[in-house]
């Protein structure tokens, strides 16, 4: 994905525009929080995708793969660089997630923000100040952010503006009139009307539209992306762009924007030659033929859209050739696609019954297939394997270690404890009743040992490993 506030809810066969969010003034999501989601989100079924990471909502559970460099997956003591298959992200409650490809987005069915991944110019809504010992640059585990009733938020490169159920709108991060005052208290934006129903933003560009049709454009206009017949390469503060009458969404990507329109047409606008190096300026919009019937897009380094019969298209520059492709079907997928996703070099889609599809480069898992194989075609998203135990801690004792892990699947039938020292050893571990497990395995005081963990379904399906740890037995006394 681009860094576009987009996020869909599909709920009782109706797709609504709804987008995420994260604000400011720091509060550690606690620790002892339930993994499984509660009625509220359990009618989601969204992906989400940004530039190496995938997101999914499926079922009342936030699922997450792909790079997971500062903790953008937000797995908390999970330490892997990245995750080739989807695991569970411990959030309750969430009904969308958004990400700009390092910090990642979210919020809650009560309004609540959450964020993780990198803290890039206080998106996190935490101190940017390098002589302030409290600062953070990025964090793995969720963050709640003091900002409420939010409905939802559009992602700049290095600003987040939310959108609340009053219609008021709040920044923070780099002030979106290219003012650059930095700041991670979200503050209100002022210029807007009062009744702001969506937001959008591409880089330094912004879109917000009213529940009656209005567009206001404000932002980067070098290339003509905010649809302006104006040679200003900026506009500090909103102003409404008579021009862009009838869109309801927008995408950018390569200096370049998209609009879909309410009757299914989509239309482009901005600098469409720039992954060429055949930079121009262009505020003309242009119908895209090949496309119509068109109920969402999405954008990144190219673009995609989905019609109304479940068919999904994909267009703009080729990241193999850096030459601009018109509108193809994606073949390989199935037709009743519901939902769709974008990432830097790879695409999502969700069919009608939850199953995952993913495309593209893969050599950070971002596909979800298991592997790090590139794949051209879609392939269904490895999303069968149970979730793979977490928080294993060891606790050394005389000639003996004690291994302690969460239990929170009830579908796990036991778990494998592999030891490596001169040789693997591998133990059996049936669940118990209680919230952890644990084993304790011989050993001396000369050898330090590591272990791993995974958990075995009923199926006979494998998780992934835990991380290694590594711990010494205690010398007899």
């Amino acid at each position: 994905m681009n860094t576009v506030g987009k996020m869909k809810k599909i709920a009782l066969g109706v797709k609504l525009a709804l987008c995420a969010v994260l604000g400011a003034g720091a509060v550690v999501w606690n620790a002892g929080t339930p993994r499984e989601a509660a009625a509220e989100g359990s009618d989601i079924h969204a992906v989400e995708a940004g530039y190496k990471s995938s997101f999914a909502l499926r079922d009342g559970k936030l699922l997450v793969w792909g790079d997971n460099e500062s903790g953008r997956l937000g797995l908390r003591e999970r330490s892997t660089y990245f995750e080739t298959r989807p695991v569970v992200n411990e959030l309750v409650n969430v009904v969308s997630v958004e990400t700009n490809g390092s910090t990642t987005l979210a919020v809650k069915a009560n309004g609540d923000l959450l964020g993780f991944g990198k803290n890039h110019e206080g998106l996190l809504g935490l101190r940017v100040n390098p002589f302030d010992v409290r600062i953070v640059e990025s964090s793995a585990i969720p963050i709640i952010v003091p900002i409420n009733n939010v409905r939802s938020v559009a992602l700049g490169g290095g600003v987040a503006i939310a959108l609340k159920k009053d219609g008021t709108a709040w920044e923070w991060g780099y002030n979106s009139g290219l003012a650059r005052d930095k700041y991670h208290i979200p503050r209100q934006l002022s210029g807007l009307p009062s009744n702001i129903d969506t937001i959008f933003a591409e880089g330094d560009s912004f879109f917000a539209t009213t529940a009656d049709g209005k567009v206001y454009v404000w932002g980067s206009n070098h290339s003509g992306q905010l649809g302006l017949d104006t040679a200003d390469k900026s506009q500090p503060t909103p102003i409404r762009n008579y021009n862009l009458t009838g869109f309801k969404s927008f995408r950018g990507a390569q200096m370049a924007t998209i609009g879909l329109k309410a009757d299914g047409t989509v239309w482009i606008w901005g600098d469409k030659n720039a992954c060429s190096n055949d930079s121009n300026y262009n505020s003309k919009l242009e119908q895209i033929p090949g496309l119509t019937g068109i109920t969402e897009i999405d954008a990144s380094y190219s673009f995609l859209a989905l019609n109304k019969a479940g068919k999904v298209y994909s267009f703009g520059c080729n990241i193999n050739n850096y030459q601009w492709e018109s509108p193809k079907q994606v073949q390989g997928l199935p037709s009743d696609i519901i939902d769709i996703a974008k990432g830097w070099s790879h695409g999502l889609a969700m069919s009608a019954d939850g199953a995952l599809w993913g495309w593209g480069i893969n050599n950070r898992g971002s596909v979800g297939d298991g592997t790090v194989t590139d794949r051209p075609i879609p392939v269904r998203v490895d999303d069968d394997h149970p979730i793979r135990p977490e928080n294993l801690r060891a606790f050394p004792g005389e000639s003996k270690i004690t291994l302690v892990w969460a239990n929170y699947n009830p579908d796990i039938q036991y778990y494998n404890v592999y030891r490596k020292s001169n040789m693997e050893t591998n133990y059996r571990v049936v669940p118990t009743n209680g919230n952890e497990n644990f084993l304790i395995v011989s050993g001396t005081y000369f050898f330090k040992y590591s272990f791993y963990v995974t958990a075995v379904d009923k199926a006979g399906h494998e998780s992934q490993p835990t991380p290694v740890i590594e711990a010494r037995p205690l010398v007899n006394r």
